[in-house]
């Protein structure tokens, strides 16, 4: 049985979806570069586009997979990249 980004992967020749291949990179996100109180650049999926915040973190929870910010929270799962600055 395959999992959810196998089966994205599978339909990576045709493409339909506009990002789909930013969607199979959630898994390549590196949360341990992480650091309470650090100010991070996050891009992620918001509603229907990808958006990019600059803040600062302040929780990291891995139970919930929710990445607090000083002005907002953030899901695991539409987290594209993460970038410490």
């Amino acid at each position: 049985m395959q999992n959810e980004i196998d089966r994205i992967k599978q339909f990576l020749p045709f493409d339909a979806l506009k990002c789909i291949k930013d969607i199979t990179k959630v898994n390549e996100v590196n949360f341990d570069i992480l650091k309470i109180n650090s100010i991070v650049k996050i891009k992620y999926f918001y509603k229907i586009e990808y958006t990019e915040i600059i803040d600062t973190a302040v929780k990291i929870d891995k139970a919930t997979k929710y990445i607090y910010l000083k002005n907002t929270k953030i899901k695991f799962d539409n987290i594209v990249s993460i970038e410490n600055i």
